[in-house]
């Protein structure tokens, strides 16, 4: 038999095994494939849509027809059976008096709920998450369910607590809405997913009164008065950055970080810290198995030497380790992400105390199951997917680890298959002194610690770089030192704060240590986040790089825990073939994960002869990104939101960028420096490198701050300044873009003007042709730059108008609309806003032109793609 033979024969032995060990296994690929039918994300994951359900089926099928069992036609059955009621489960249907069938958006109501926790104060504003009772609009009252998030706008935190009963007296309920592009977050889902229905807020206290004590569940009177004595308990022997950061650890509450703190771990990749998950859940439930172990097998040894000789010192360990974990869960809360990790290690140690170790996966795969019946929507939810790849490779690093001689001795106390690959083999050497068997079981705890830290990391990266776009360089170095640390910190701080909130008078004693161990977790994030390799944005990987990643993962566990083989009578039956066929097959894999991971950088490239101008959805702002033919980049202004209450260019448009493999801005204007315009660059200049920046030059007609401020940065960061002569065209490839205004003789004309528009009407408009195809973009020049355009005879005729100024009625005149003559007008607006863009007016002036009208509130990013010759406008207004 061959090299090839003996290849196929392994894979082959390896998947029919695989129903045996695992027998949920084909019945949950069956499950997702119904669920993947039911989600657009999911549905058109791979090269086509429906592929990837139609994937994960075959899959399921497959591994039932391989399958041992006797009647595989009632296996293969089940698999089917279990896709249909995935897709079944995954439509969502609302009850009647859900608040989202009953509230009237953009209309002033009155709202009696629950307060369902304790508000959290952060920045200026207290947060309530209210269960609602009942809604009145006009007076006329209604029972409703949902929750709703309001927020009052306040810089000193409330008196409300988790059971009032609040009456808001004047408040405008919103559901939260998506920001419409390709790749972009969505944020009404994550609020879904954390029991967010809809939201809204307020800036006056006096507009809420108390109007009663609602019952609450006895659990959650239970965690609300433990984490208050626990809070108080913290804060009164800790710093406030100290207690704030312990209290982001311990609990995932974060709203007390700093943002610089914030930002310090996002970008050495120890983010994940903050955030309750698998990994939190893991490190209370190793730590307590490993604490418990020798404690539950010295007892055993004393009292019940029979049952010790047995092996119930792993069984005893796990029932102990449940309970710290079940009362980790209570205490952090109704976060959905701390209960699903949860009850995913839960079902692990279960396992364990049924002495069904090789059973962990299935026990994993049934909770899983279970949490996608109750709400199959949770498949797309980050924390979902990293918390159960960190539970699966937590799980198979210990098995790899834990695995135990043949020899019952062995059996009694600690599992010998952690020592035997640290090389420890004389750990328990009667010869050795204290010390050294202390240093010894430090050596291990650690060594543990890191492999578990490690593994976790290793197998959320595809996830983490799918979500989030960032890999973290520096957190490739930090995480193995601090994630250890990590691991003992948390449970022992959970420990110490539940102590002092119960014996307060050893609480000055118990939190020393704790405050040793945080000045890691305060200093080098912050000192290692200023470096500039300390992390790199990436475009989101794709579905091979995925697959190639895990396969590399997990083959590169086997083969790293093949260094010292635990059973050396079967390893020595391991032909030399195989040892080199599977370290080779690593190496290649290695090496086109690496490639796959660098290849969004080379491969952005267009259809040949396309250009593609797509107008954002940035809410209530603008921004305008082009893709030429010959494969460079324009961005038109960047959006922005009120004193950047949210950071436009980081949170909108860089996601956008990243989904469709950008990598460099080859061009950046700013039409003008209203900060709706021009604050999403001033971030994008922070993720992406910049070619040119273009702006008017003009030594008689000073730009403002805001906008030499902007070309500053540009240029510090790398990118060289281009000046715009108004009426030359800049050609780039075969296309080409002119500036057309503000010419010199308009900008003297203004120059002295007290007019408060005149910023607008300074705005730089662009006319963009290539071929036949040509679009005018305007910025936000009101009638007065358009009277003025008309006068000199602009050349301003195209077949697709961006809107001026958002629609407003004091511009697009008819006189305009008609001097441009498009087919099709642009709008860039938001949902809602305040100053009622675009105006009925407006609107009706181009319905009287006969101009098609696309709005980005409405219709979310539109794409008008071109060959120059013909034009397709692609919408997202389901996004």
């Amino acid at each position: 038999m061959n090299g090839d033979d003996l290849l196929k024969n392994s894979i082959h032995s390896g998947l029919r095994q695989l129903p045996s060990q695992f027998p949920l296994l084909p019945c949950f690929f069956g499950f997702l494939s119904g669920i993947g039918l039911a989600y657009a994300e999911f549905r058109d994951y791979l090269i086509a849509p429906g592929i990837f359900p139609l994937f994960l089926l075959s899959c399921g099928v497959y591994l039932a027809l391989i399958s041992s069992r006797q009647r595989k036609h009632l296996y293969v059955g089940g698999v089917l059976l279990l896709g249909v009621i995935g897709y079944f489960q995954a439509q969502r249907v609302l009850p009647e008096n859900h608040i989202h069938l009953q509230m009237q958006e953009g209309s002033y109501a009155q709202v009696e709920g629950i307060v369902w926790a304790n508000p959290f104060h952060e920045k200026n504003r207290t947060v309530f998450n209210v269960h609602l009772q009942r809604v009145a609009y006009d007076g006329e009252w209604r029972n409703v369910t949902g929750t709703a998030q309001i927020s009052l706008y306040t810089k000193t935190p409330t008196h409300w607590k988790a059971g009032d009963l609040l009456r808001f007296k004047k408040i405008k309920l919103k559901q939260p809405r998506n920001f419409k592009n390709p790749g972009r977050f969505n944020y009404q889902r994550f609020l879904r997913l954390h029991g967010i229905d809809v939201t809204a807020g307020l800036s006056k206290p006096d507009a809420i009164e108390k109007i009663g004590v609602a019952p609450l569940p006895f659990w959650i009177n239970l965690r609300e008065k433990i984490r208050e004595k626990i809070y108080i308990s913290i804060e009164t022997h800790l710093s406030n950055q100290e207690s704030a950061l312990l209290r982001a650890m311990v609990f995932g509450d974060k709203s007390g970080l700093s943002e610089e703190l914030k930002e310090a771990f996002a970008s050495t990749g120890i983010g994940h810290l903050t955030a309750v998950s698998g990994l939190h859940i893991g490190f209370v439930a190793g730590f307590s198995l490993l604490l418990f172990r020798p404690i539950a097998f010295s007892l055993l040894w004393r009292w019940f030497p029979v049952q010790a000789r047995n092996g119930m010192a792993p069984k005893l360990s796990a029932l102990l380790a449940i309970v710290p974990v079940f009362l980790y869960m209570l205490l952090a809360g109704d976060k959905s992400s701390a209960l699903r990790a949860g009850f995913m290690v839960l079902a692990v140690l279960l396992a364990l105390l049924a002495d069904r170790e090789k059973s962990a996966g299935n026990a994993l795969l049934l909770v899983a199951f279970l949490i996608l019946l109750k709400n199959p929507e949770v498949i797309l939810d980050a924390g979902f997917q990293m918390s159960f790849m960190a539970v699966v490779c937590i799980l198979f690093v210990l098995q790899q680890i834990s695995q135990r001689e043949r020899d019952a001795i062995d059996r009694m106390g600690e599992p010998k298959g952690l020592d035997r690959w640290l090389g420890l083999h004389m750990a328990d050497d009667p010869d050795h002194s204290r010390m050294q068997k202390f240093s010894m079981q430090a050596f291990r705890l650690f060594s543990a610690s890191t492999l578990i830290s490690l593994a976790a990391i290793l197998g959320t990266l595809p996830i983490v770089l799918f979500h989030f776009h960032r890999i973290s360089l520096s957190g490739f170095l930090l995480n193995p030192i601090i994630t250890p640390f990590a691991s003992l910190l948390i449970p022992l701080a959970l420990a110490v704060t539940l102590i002092s909130a119960l014996l307060p008078a050893l609480a000055f004693l118990l939190f020393w240590p704790i405050k040793i161990m945080l000045l890691p977790f305060l200093t080098l994030p912050l000192l290692i986040s200023e470096k500039p390799w300390s992390a790199v944005y990436v475009s989101s990987p794709g579905p091979l790089w995925t697959l190639l990643w895990y396969g590399l993962l997990f083959a590169g566990i086997k083969i790293l825990m093949t260094r010292h083989p635990i059973d050396t009578e079967a390893s020595e039956k391991k032909s030399l073939l195989n040892r080199r066929g599977l370290l080779t097959a690593w190496c290649i894999t290695a090496l086109l994960v690496i490639t796959g991971l660098l290849s969004p950088k080379f491969s952005w490239s267009p259809s040949s002869d396309k250009l593609t101008l797509t107008l954002l959805d940035v809410g209530q702002g603008e921004s305008i990104f082009i893709q030429y033919p010959n494969g460079q980049t324009m961005m038109i202004d960047g959006g922005g939101f009120y004193k950047n209450s949210l950071d436009v260019g980081k949170r909108i448009i860089a996601p956008f960028l990243w989904d469709n493999h950008v990598t460099k801005i080859d061009y950046m204007i700013a039409s003008h420096s209203d900060n709706d315009h021009i604050s999403g660059l001033e971030s994008l200049i922070d993720l992406f490198p910049v070619g040119q920046v273009l702006a008017v030059v003009d030594p008689q007609f000073r730009q403002t701050r805001r906008a030499r401020e902007w070309v500053a940065k540009a240029i510090n960061n790398g990118a060289s300044s281009m000046p715009l002569d108004i009426g030359r065209p800049i050609q780039i490839g075969e296309a080409r873009i002119t500036p057309l205004h503000p010419d010199t003789d308009y900008r003297q004309q203004l120059r002295n003007s007290p007019d408060s528009h005149i910023a607008n009407n300074l705005s730089i408009v662009l006319k963009l042709e290539y071929r036949e195809f040509s679009i005018l973009l305007t910025g936000d020049i009101e009638s007065d730059a358009e009277d003025y355009l008309r006068t000199i005879k602009a050349p301003v005729q195209a077949d697709f108008l961006k809107v001026p100024h958002h629609g407003s009625r004091y511009s697009s005149s008819s006189k305009f609309i008609d001097q441009v003559a498009p087919k099709a007008a642009l709008f860039s607006s938001g949902y809602l806003n305040r100053t009622r863009h675009p105006h009925p007016e407006t609107l009706r002036r181009y319905e009287r032109s006969g101009v098609r009208q696309w709005r980005t509130d409405l219709d979310g990013a539109i794409t008008l793609s071109t060959d120059g010759i013909k034009t397709e406008i692609i919408s997202h207004p389901d996004l």
